[in-house]
């Protein structure tokens, strides 16, 4: 049950209203940007909600839990703080999404909350966009517990794996794109391999922030897992953090770190389940 301010519930009774809607994005990297439906701009707890008057949002379906079962924003790129270059890298991915009305007339009589949940799937079609909302009944589909596995299940330099990721990372430049996914570098000088399954941040250029996931690393150059999002200009400075494969002899060998090591290497397979006596 939504508890709204006396002012406010008593305003929303009114044949006539002065109310608009309002949407606060807060992304993951913790860039926070508001947008109101009301043709001027408003100042609400510190942020600055920009009129975009070509956003909408379709009906809102609810269950009896209040949890938002199905909510897609569609919108147009009108604003320069919204744009098709950032949702095509991913920096809207798992982004915050918080949706009220205001009174615009006064705006001390606070918000009346109409939904909220993570950005999901975010589809394009010329100058427009929609964005699924997936609220809390989404994440009843997320895995609760591990499975036991071979594999070290804890992420490079997690709490888990407690790694020192300062003296696993270097920084070097790309020079050039031999591939649609492959670049060289210059730097410092990287054994062959040492980069498998790591990780690569753009310190420049378009992508700057932006995270890849190195997939090969031989004779001074970086397949990554997909190709950039838009073109490179060359040359660009990017971190890059040593790979593990998630094997124990590459948590001792590598990293001297078998004793954090969060797999269970010597579990017998699926093969042992199967034999028998007389199986050869």
């Amino acid at each position: 049950m939504q508890t709204l301010d006396p002012a406010l519930h008593a305003h929303l009774g009114q044949a006539d209203t002065t109310l608009a809607l309002c949407w606060r994005i807060t992304r993951v990297d913790g860039v926070a940007l508001g947008f109101t439906q009301h043709d001027c701009p408003l100042y609400l707890e510190g942020l600055w909600y920009q009129p975009a008057p070509g956003f909408d949002i379709s009906k809102i379906e609810r269950t009896a839990s209040a949890a938002v079962d199905n909510l897609d924003v569609s919108g147009a790129f009108t604003n320069a703080a919204l744009t098709e270059a950032d949702l095509s890298m991913g920096r809207y991915n798992d982004a915050q999404l918080t949706i009220f009305r205001v009174n615009w007339a006064d705006l001390s009589m606070g918000i009346q909350p109409i939904a909220s949940g993570l950005i999901g799937r975010v589809s394009r079609r010329d100058d427009a966009f929609t964005a699924e909302l997936r609220g809390l009944k989404h994440r009843l589909g997320y895995r609760a517990t591990e499975d036991y596995t071979p594999d070290c299940r804890a992420k490079m330099g997690d709490k888990r794996c407690r790694v020192d990721l300062s003296r696993f990372t270097h920084r070097v430049s790309l020079t050039a794109q031999t591939d649609v996914a492959t670049f060289t570098y210059s730097g410092e000088t990287l054994a062959d391999g040492y980069l498998d399954f790591g990780q690569l941040r753009y310190l420049g250029g378009q992508l700057v922030g932006q995270d890849a996931v190195i997939l090969k690393h031989e004779s001074g150059s970086l397949t990554l897992s997909e190709a950039p999002s838009v073109p490179l200009s060359f040359p660009i400075d990017v971190r890059v953090m040593a790979g593990c494969d998630r094997r124990l002899e590459t948590c001792s060998s590598k990293f001297g770190n078998a004793v954090n090591y969060r797999g269970e290497p010597h579990i017998p397979g699926i093969d042992n389940l199967l034999y028998y006596p007389g199986l050869t």
